[in-house]
This record gives C-alpha cells, structure tokens and sequence, in this order.
C-alpha cells in the first residue's frame, strides 16, 4: 500500500501512519510503501491535533493521498463573509459583540478542523 501526504502550505506538517500497532511518520511531499495484508489496521493522524482515523483499504496494492479537507475551508471562509456582512448590516455592534463573535468561529471551526481536517482519498490508476 502507497500512501502519500499532499503538500500544503505547511512544510512541516507530519503524518503518524500506524500499521498494525507500530507507528511511523510520513513528511510532507513524501510517500510511503507498506506491507500490508487482508485484516491489517492502517490508521493515520495528521498533526498533533487532530483525531486518528482508520484508514479502510480493500487491496494490499491500494494507494491513498492525505490531503486537507477543502470543503471544510470553504465552509469557513462562507461563514465569515456572512460574519462581515451581517456587522457591516448592523453598523453599531460594539468590538466586544464582534471579538466574541469571531473567537466561537474559530473555536467550532477548530472543532470541526479536528474531527474532519484531513482524509484520506484513493488514487485511481
């Protein structure tokens, strides 16, 4: 199985692979080949924040790439223009209203970034 991590804006970013309890670290633009066989777990965590997920595979001879979870910026990017448009609207909300405003953004955002931020897409040869 080949497994690659996409390079993003991040070069430093680190992907721990865990094949069948041994643990393994992938860098960014790098690929990785393991031996695995039919009933091995393969699991992958990108980061230090961010949960570990079960990588399913239904061919040893699979290959996977890990990138970020692009609809989940979009998302966020959309939310914070409805945030502008919506105080631009109102005109007189007071900094403390919009500093409270934009931290929950980043709190669900950085909730959502930990459970759904990156996953793991088959490469079709």
């Amino acid at each position: 199985m080949k497994i690659r991590l996409a390079s993003n804006s991040s070069r430093k970013m680190v992907a721990y692979i865990t094949h069948n309890g041994e643990v393994q670290e992938l860098m960014t633009g790098t690929e990785m080949t393991l031996p695995v066989r039919r009933g091995d777990t393969v699991t992958f965590k990108v980061g230090h924040y961010s949960r570990t997920h079960q990588l399913n595979f239904q061919s040893p001879d699979a290959s996977f790439v890990l990138e970020p979870n692009r609809n989940l910026v979009y998302a966020y990017m959309i939310a914070l223009v409805v945030l502008i448009a919506v105080v631009w609207y109102f005109k007189a909300i007071s900094n403390t209203v919009l500093t409270v405003l934009v931290v929950i953004a980043l709190i669900i955002f950085e909730a959502v970034n930990y459970f759904n931020g990156y996953r793991a897409v088959p490469v079709h040869r």
